[in-house]
């Protein structure tokens, strides 16, 4: 269900119907308020525990300010998309983002080892604590990437053997992971990032190292089409981050010849073609099996190899093309971690330490300052070489 904000004063004036059969006198009303936050005159909150309660749960409606959305008091979310319209989630409850780069209510976990495994877990953004198995993958297998759509959570390729699969999941309920399409390589040790309707992979190894940048639809199950290359051999264990405008394949290890890599590269989401060069990582930050997450403003990256084990957390900035810089330190220092990003806080999750120590725990740090991280949680079981979205 979806209404134009541009014209809905004047659908209201001429008493237009309601634009499906499923909504409510409510629902209107609920529209009416939220079109109200484009011309400045609706009350906003602080977060959303300041949202009022009601008899009627959908009476209350607010702006709330740390996430930046229109909300209810029970829950919901509604969005606004790039042609004007307002949405509305569906279920009771689930709260709707407007693109799967940030989330605001759950991170995700999924495949990884060893031994390799399909499990799919989550664990929450708003209250701190342990990760709780939601699901399978299709497939066991460590190696793996991951990208978000607002509805959906993506695990493609991997190991072992080598896969192209695409899986996805929704998050509007705890459940299985289907095959939806595949890659146009078999590899693993890949980056991932996603734009608002697509998801991309680059890099990766099968075993020699790939160059492809691949994106496939969030709309629609198919296969994903070969747009671009890096122009930097990036090879095994890149990372990626992405903006709203770009995705960034960051550091890795190129077999042949072999080197660890500290390049940031980065590609259009706009048009499909190759990556140019955006920066360099810091000494420590360069190499391979860290992890990736995004805030709106920055890419991070956690915990390395070089062949040295680091704990450093490093970000970059999107406006302008720069090196990193070093902003703080994991809990212990780990590396083939896994990454979720919510709307305030990076998140690492598992990983395997000096010598070869496997963890579970679940650290996160705050994107408004540079500090370190600390542990709010743990997996339900130690790993490594897994993959992470956000809801």
């Amino acid at each position: 269900m979806a209404i134009n904000i541009k014209n809905l004063e004047e659908r209201i004036q001429k008493k237009a119907h309601v634009v499906d059969s499923n909504t409510s006198v409510d629902d209107l009303t609920d529209m009416v308020e939220a079109s109200l936050l484009l011309t400045g005159s609706l009350k906003t909150y602080a977060d959303s525990s300041e949202l009022p309660t009601a008899t009627s749960s959908n009476e209350k409606i607010g702006f709330i300010q740390d996430i930046k959305a229109i909300k209810f008091n029970n829950g919901k979310e509604w969005v606004t998309t790039a042609s004007g319209e307002v949405a509305a989630p569906s279920g009771p409850g689930v709260a709707a983002a407007t693109h799967g780069r940030q989330g605001i209510s759950f991170g995700y976990y999924f495949g990884g080892g060893p031994p390799y495994t399909n499990q799919i877990e989550k664990f929450s953004f708003t209250v701190d604590g342990n990760g709780t198995d939601v699901g399978d993958l299709t497939q066991a297998r460590g190696y793996v990437s991951g990208n978000s759509s607002t509805t959906h959570g993506y695990a493609t390729g991997g190991l072992t053997p080598y896969y192209n699969i695409i899986d996805n999941f929704p998050f509007s309920v705890d459940t299985n992971a289907s095959d939806v399409g595949d890659m146009t390589v078999t590899r693993y040790g890949h980056g991932g990032a996603s734009s608002d309707d697509h998801g991309y992979s680059h890099g990766g190894d099968q075993p020699g190292g790939y160059n492809v940048i691949d994106k496939y639809t969030f709309a629609s199950n198919a296969n994903a089409t070969d747009v671009g290359d890096m122009l930097v051999a990036h090879g095994l264990y890149v990372n990626g981050n992405n903006s709203s405008t770009d995705g960034y394949a960051v550091g890795g290890y190129r077999p042949s010849p072999a080197a660890y890599v500290n390049n940031i590269s980065k590609y259009s989401f706009t048009s499909d073609g190759n990556t140019t060069d955006a920066g360099d990582m810091t000494a420590a930050a360069q190499g391979w099996s860290a992890t990736a997450v995004s805030s709106t403003t920055h890419g991070y990256r956690h915990g390395n190899a070089t062949p040295t084990i680091y704990n450093v957390i490093e970000k970059f900035e999107f406006a302008t093309d720069g090196d990193a810089t070093d902003v703080g330190d994991l809990t212990q220092t780990r590396y083939q971690t896994s990454g979720a990003s919510s709307t305030t806080f990076g998140y690492a999750a598992g990983g395997v330490g000096p010598p070869s120590f496997l963890h579970d725990r679940i650290d996160k740090w705050p994107f408004a300052s540079d500090t370190n991280a600390a542990t709010v949680g743990n997996l339900t079981t130690s790993k490594k070489f897994g993959a992470g979205a956000q809801v």
